[in-house]
């Protein structure tokens, strides 16, 4: 009974977007940005960015007192704003758009390698959030998988260390090609690059942590 119970936290495809999820996508992602979109024509851009502040930061702080867990949803969200405030003034600098993007990833890349020492990674969390629906009923069965279960704990120690040198070598990579590439018509494609890196590596994340065809669905 208890492999049985085990076999229900792992990764299941057909729930990729529960509920709870979801409602955090809408309201910490969809609504700042749309919230935005709308006043930034309105009034000053960095005004708007403050007021789309107010969605995740009120997510942060419903889950830390109802939960005593951070929304990643949220955190990921807030972070977004904050790097595109200090795009504002990134923006009078010659090469901006490198520093827009080197900074945020290689602060990821940086926090994900320094974890893979830790007793519990940076994909621990990420990975605990999704799998347990951010339902605080599922934690102490998840806890319990990740406590008696060494090859799922493997496996998350080398997806964390996958994710965090695949993010640091673009980031080493993208002043090569800034510099290489030199033009203010394709400067901007770069960040489709890295936006097509996640997304291959979120692909490859969901291929591994899919039951393989003779397994239960985890």
């Amino acid at each position: 009974m208890r492999k049985e119970d085990h076999s229900l936290r792992r990764f299941d495809l057909s729930g990729v977007i529960p509920g709870s999820i979801l409602q955090s996508c809408v309201l910490y992602a969809a609504c700042p940005y749309m919230l935005y979109q709308i006043l930034s024509s309105r009034i000053s851009p960095l005004v708007a960015l403050l007021l789309a502040a107010l969605f995740p930061l009120a997510g942060l702080g419903a889950a830390l007192a109802r939960r005593r867990l951070l929304d990643l949803i949220a955190l990921a969200s807030l972070l977004t704003i904050l790097f595109t405030f200090a795009g504002f003034w990134l923006d009078r600098m010659p090469q901006a758009l490198l520093l827009q993007l080197l900074l945020p990833v290689g602060l990821v890349s940086l926090l994900i390698l320094v974890s893979q020492s830790l007793s519990k990674p940076f994909f621990f969390y990420v990975d605990r959030y999704f799998v347990t629906r951010h339902q605080l009923s599922e934690l102490e069965s998840y806890r319990e998988q990740w406590e008696t279960l060494p090859t799922y704990r493997a496996m998350i120690y080398r997806l964390n260390l996958v994710w965090g040198i695949a993010l640091l070598i673009a980031t080493l990579l993208l002043p090569g090609l800034y510099f290489f590439i030199g033009s203010e018509q394709t400067a901007p494609l770069l960040p489709y690059g890295l936006y097509a890196l996640v997304l291959l590596l979120t692909v490859w994340t969901i291929h591994k942590k899919s039951p393989a065809p003779d397994e239960e669905p985890l």
